[in-house]
């Protein structure tokens, strides 16, 4: 039994593990999704980083303490997963070049940006909340989003494995995940660490 198999035990079938491998996703400023999306199965992860801090290293465990104090780069980390990992550039039209064929964007960095470009590819977008913004229904510009706490390890992590288990829904089919307006966020106060929540969309 591969890995992938034993991760989805029980959840997917092999036919259903290997059609995974078709995807291609875009992730902006998160090592930790990155690493859960290489977990799962996905085919192709393009990252585009940023500069790492002690305090990136703080919140992520996948992040070597080594490794701060320069460029965030992922590394190829086995067959079957192809790892492209680019610099976030100053040009958005060589953001976009980096990001064209994707199926799904999801950033924790540059979120407008991100936003921009995932709706001129005509590809859904999830920023640092749980919600999924697809490329003709709400704009992520135009609705307010909520403080997410980020800064806390146990809150960031939940919010990364919410969100691929909302990434993995999006590509199965496997249940209705989260659209917008609609969204989730990790709240270390509720019974079950999730609030549900309605985006306000701002009037223009």
């Amino acid at each position: 039994m591969g890995f992938e198999q034993k991760f989805w035990k029980d959840i997917l079938t092999y036919d259903e593990i290997k059609y995974l491998r078709k995807y291609k996703i875009g992730v902006i400023g998160s090592r930790c999704i990155a690493e859960l999306l290489w977990r799962l199965g996905i085919g192709c992860i393009r990252y585009v980083g940023d500069h790492l801090t002690g305090w990136d290293a703080f919140l992520d465990p996948s992040i070597p303490v080594d490794e701060t104090d320069s460029y965030d780069v992922l590394e190829q980390r086995t067959e079957g997963t192809d790892i492209y990992s680019y610099m976030y550039p100053d040009d958005i039209r060589r953001f976009k070049r980096q990001l064209r064929g994707v199926d799904m964007v999801v950033a924790h960095r540059h979120i407008r940006e991100s936003a921009v470009v995932s709706r001129e590819l005509g590809v859904p977008f999830m920023p640092d909340i749980i919600s999924t913004f697809l490329p003709d229904g709400v704009e992520y510009e135009s609705v307010r989003t909520p403080e997410t706490n980020l800064n806390n390890p146990l809150v960031y992590t939940l919010t990364c494995s919410l969100q691929v288990a909302e990434i993995f829904r999006i590509l199965t089919g496997n249940g209705m995940p989260v659209l917008a307006p609609d969204a989730m966020v990790v709240d270390l106060k509720q019974p079950g660490y999730i609030r549900y929540i309605k985006l306000k969309v701002e009037e223009d």
